[in-house]
């Protein structure tokens, strides 16, 4: 499959991001928006990779579920295009600086979990990856599914005290994988990258392309 195809099918992204849909949007697609609520709790001493990749999969099954199994959500797909649902998930990847071990970084749950994990990614390098899952349902066809996953290194400036309550009071860190958004406020902060920066927003779509030439 190419890019230009994707003109072709109904594309529905499992996702609530805003983020993961302006990416998709400035690429050209318009994306019906279908968010997944599933039980996030992973498997004891997963992966960080496979961490994202068995979420984004969870999250893209229970989308081809309810295509399936729901009249209400066939109704997307009304216009009989297949369909290609696209689900993701991002984490962070940073060596905690209260345990000194490389750990799993969600969003922070209050001000003292975005004061952690801030200082946890100040000064040192840290991974951003991104899991998504493609599961391909077409009429007549077999049901066709590939999973993969993006990582990037960021590295961070050193903050200050003050840099990190005024970013922390901004609300800016809540509801973001590691407390910090690369495309918002926080970019300042930011010296460079290893890698895709759209990864770091929230969604690899180069990858996604190529993964997309072999399905």
């Amino acid at each position: 499959m190419q890019e230009s195809d994707l003109k072709n099918y109904r594309i529905v992204l499992a996702s609530g991001s805003a983020r993961r849909k302006e990416i998709f949007e400035k690429h050209g697609l318009s994306p019906i928006i279908m968010p997944m609520d599933v039980d996030e709790t992973l498997p004891v001493d997963i992966a960080p990779q496979d961490a994202v990749m068995y979420l984004a999969l969870k999250k893209g099954l229970a989308a081809e579920e309810a295509l399936t199994g729901d009249s209400s959500a066939e109704q997307a797909l009304s216009d009989g295009r297949p369909a290609l649902i696209i689900s993701a998930d991002t984490i962070v990847y940073a060596k905690d600086i209260t345990t000194g071990k490389w750990t799993i970084m969600g969003k922070p749950k209050d001000e003292d979990d975005a004061w952690r994990m801030l200082k946890s990614i100040a000064s040192v390098r840290h991974k951003v990856m991104t899991g998504v899952a493609i599961i391909r349902i077409e009429k007549d066809a077999p049901i066709l599914k590939r999973v993969f996953y993006d990582s990037t290194d960021v590295f961070v400036d050193s903050l200050t005290e003050e840099q990190l309550k005024e970013y922390i009071d901004s609300g800016e860190p809540f509801g973001k994988a590691g407390g910090y958004a690369i495309q918002l406020e926080f970019g300042k902060y930011i010296d460079h990258i290893d890698g895709d920066f759209e990864n770091v927003v929230g969604f690899p779509y180069n990858h996604m392309i190529k993964e997309l030439e072999t399905l």
